[in-house]
This record gives C-alpha cells, structure tokens and sequence, in this order.
C-alpha cells in the first residue's frame, strides 16, 4: 500500500505532527513529546547550523580525494536531492493530510 508521497510511512519515522495528531485521535496527552528540548527553537537552530556545517565540512574533504572524489561528490549531490524531493512529498502530503477532517468515531479509545 503506498501513500502519496511515493511510500509507505512507518511508525519509527514519525514527526513530531503526525505522533501529536495520532494521539489526540486517541484522545491522548500530547505533551510529553515536547520534553528533553525539542520545542527549544535555540536547540532546534543550533543544531541545524551544526549539521550543515559538518555536512559541508565533509563534502569538502570528499571532493578533495585525488581521482574519484568528482565522482564521490557528485553521487552525495544526487543523494541530497533526493532526499529533499522526498522530503518535500511528504511535507506536502502532511500539508493536505492536516486539511482532512480525521475521523476518530472508529478508533479503539483508550482510558
């Protein structure tokens, strides 16, 4: 069974949105998700920053590889974009997911 974004989305791979929309559907707490700092935006941007740094840092050290380090490079290119386009799918598809009225009269409640 696949999804409009090209896949079949798993529980380990859940964003914070989606596990936040599953449980009210349950009728459950939503809070604890937002412990250990994940709602810091300062964390959140310190950690982007870090992550693009070391990223580039190591794309760097990559095309500098005598003889195949083009080739290297361009297959991390290849991989980024592709990554994104599916990122972008499944942005998309939470996008008009969060549109659609969910229907929780069928789902098991749990006390």
């Amino acid at each position: 069974m696949h999804y409009e974004a090209g896949f079949r989305p798993g529980i380990k791979h859940l964003t914070i949105g989606q596990a936040e929309r599953i449980l009210q559907a349950y009728g459950l707490d939503a809070a604890p998700l937002q412990l250990n700092g994940r709602a810091d935006v300062g964390k959140n941007r310190a950690s982007a920053v870090a992550r693009w740094f070391f990223g580039l840092l190591s794309f760097t050290i990559v095309c500098l590889i005598p003889g195949i380090g083009w080739l290297a490079a361009a297959i991390w290119l290849m991989s980024f974009v592709v990554i994104l386009v599916r990122l972008n799918r499944r942005q998309k598809y939470e996008d008009n997911l969060g549109r659609i009225r969910l229907v929780t009269d069928r789902l098991p409640r749990h006390s």
